[in-house]
């Protein structure tokens, strides 16, 4: 998933939306590790301030990995909050 910085303007902006598990297939598609069992839920604040952005939020998704021990598959929850600042590089 990416986001084009450019067509955020000054100021404070919301995003709340659903991703298809599809949305990731290219991403989730070069491990073997786990599957992306349902959508997955971005709701985020994304703060620019000239070439400064800043990005808090949460994500929230269900993940189908395999037990370590008997190979069964089981599902994760995922529930990740984050604040993120990227600044230009000096």
């Amino acid at each position: 998933m990416q986001f084009d910085l450019s067509r955020f303007k000054s100021g404070t902006d919301r995003i709340d939306q659903t991703y298809a598990p599809e949305a990731f297939a290219s991403s989730a598609s070069d491990t073997a590790d786990f599957r992306i069992a349902e959508p997955v839920r971005l709701a985020l604040d994304v703060h620019k301030e000239g070439d400064r952005v800043a990005f808090k939020g949460r994500l929230t998704a269900s993940l189908e990995v395999a037990c370590s021990r008997c190979l069964e598959p089981f599902r994760l929850a995922v529930d990740a909050a984050f604040d993120q600042r990227y600044l230009p590089h000096a």
